[in-house]
């Protein structure tokens, strides 16, 4: 499918990229989601026009990104000068109390004043572009989505809005008294919905979520909706790998901490092979470093297991692939995902997963995981003990994992589907009075 099946022009939005990437392409996340995405675009339809939005400007800017070798990170950058990158905008939130809302709004003046500086060193590299009609598709996290609205809707623009829609994780606990960050990830959604032509969700169970909270009242009837699952595909970006790995068996978590993504049940299966006498692998936490993450390795109840846990902050995508291709087995124990790209990755790459059962991760690893119950540590640490002392079992589930390597999807696969979604009819353009 491509653009050649379409009356408008496709717009595709990497303001995430614009506003958040500053140094190295992180290897996880959303990020990362919209870096794939298009370079898959670029390579598939040369007509996609790339955009970014800036609140400061309040206007759209066509951008021409450095893709593949050309860039940086072997996927794609915007080629900015270092430095030149504006912040990020965000004005005061509803019910917030008045010295907070004055406050952020003199603090977003004081921005605004520094960001025009930056603009204006950008000023080669940023294009001018009326969005009249066509489709915006974004793989953006909400929060930057809602001043595009905004935007679109002052300039009357008739352009079809496509977000993709992560999760709705926060949602889950929102309860009677839900704090700043569910409140604002709230009226974003909220807000993103409503000025949707059409929802594109992750996974099948981001879809049944977001349905779900809509019969709860938390968000607003959903103008239609299309399932993209995300990719399995973990792209090398031809950098030589540096790190030492470490000399002990190791299991591998990418972006694994403490309370939902439950490294919780990992440290106490590791206590239990430790009771029995036993060593148990070490722990390898890959990603930006987490306060809570690490007091709590260092609290006394963790005392036993800490000197079994390495923490290794950001490695380089080429860093990355060497420790998942080193592990015993990749570990994603997490109760609640919306995709689950560390679980993808490890099986692209040939490499064992261990995974909870639940949310969208079955739909992830498929029959090529071992599944667990995510509240038990002693199945857990049967699992670990298993895959560190039989070798059969281990070069066994390899074997699995490489015969099935063409039934994983590639970033091209998500790429192809984005663009087939937006073949649906029903589309609407946003209304500037919604």
């Amino acid at each position: 499918m491509d653009q050649a099946c379409l009356s408008s022009p496709v717009y595709y939005d990497l303001s995430e990229l614009y506003l958040l990437s500053r140094g190295r392409l992180k290897f996880y996340g959303i990020a990362r989601v919209v870096a794939e995405i298009g370079y898959e675009l670029h390579l598939l339809d040369k007509g996609v026009i790339f955009v970014v939005y800036d609140e400061t400007a309040r206007a759209f800017f066509e951008v021409t990104p450095h893709f593949g070798k050309a860039s940086y990170n072997g996927v794609v950058d915007l080629g900015f000068p270092e430095g030149a990158v504006p912040y990020r905008l965000r004005g005061p939130k509803p019910g917030r109390s008045l010295p907070n809302r004055v406050f952020a709004t003199t603090f977003s003046t004081f921005l605004r004043a520094v960001n025009r500086s930056k603009l204006r060193a950008l000023r080669s590299h940023l294009k001018p572009i009326a969005l009249q009609d066509g489709y915006l598709v974004s793989a953006g996290r909400p929060k930057l989505l809602v001043d595009m609205i905004d935007c679109l809707a002052r300039t009357g623009s008739r352009t079809r809005f496509y977000p993709l829609l992560h999760d709705c994780i926060p949602l889950h606990d929102f309860g009677d008294k839900p704090d700043a960050f569910q409140r604002n990830f709230h009226a974003d959604n909220n807000k993103v919905i409503r000025h949707a032509s059409h929802i594109i969700a992750n996974s099948q169970f981001t879809a049944k979520d977001l349905q779900a909270k809509v019969e709860e009242g938390l968000l607003p009837p959903l103008p239609g909706m299309s399932v993209v699952p995300l990719a399995h595909e973990c792209r090398a970006d031809g950098e030589t790998a540096k790190l030492e790995l470490p000399v002990r068996p190791y299991v591998l978590g990418v972006g694994i901490t403490l309370g939902r993504k439950n490294l919780d049940v990992v440290l106490a299966a590791q206590k239990l092979l430790l009771e029995q006498g036993k060593t148990p692998p070490l722990m390898v936490i890959a990603g930006a470093n987490r306060w809570r993450t690490i007091a709590g390795l260092n609290s006394g109840r963790n005392a036993t297991v800490a000197q079994h846990v390495l923490m290794i902050d950001n490695p380089s995508q080429a860093d990355l692939i060497r420790l998942y291709q080193n592990a015993l087995a990749t570990l994603m124990p997490s109760k609640l995902e919306g995709w689950g790209l560390p679980l993808g990755e490890s099986l692209w790459l040939g490499t064992p997963a261990l995974a909870a059962p639940s949310s969208s991760l079955p739909e992830v690893g498929g029959d090529l995981a071992v599944y667990f119950d995510p509240d038990s540590p002693a199945e857990l640490a049967g699992l670990l003990e298993r895959l560190a002392t039989d070798k059969d079992y281990r070069l066994g589930l390899q074997r699995r994992i490489v015969a099935a390597r063409s039934s994983l999807r590639s970033w091209k696969d998500v790429a192809e589907d984005m663009l087939a979604a937006l073949q649906i009819p029903g589309g609407q353009a946003i209304d500037a009075a919604g």
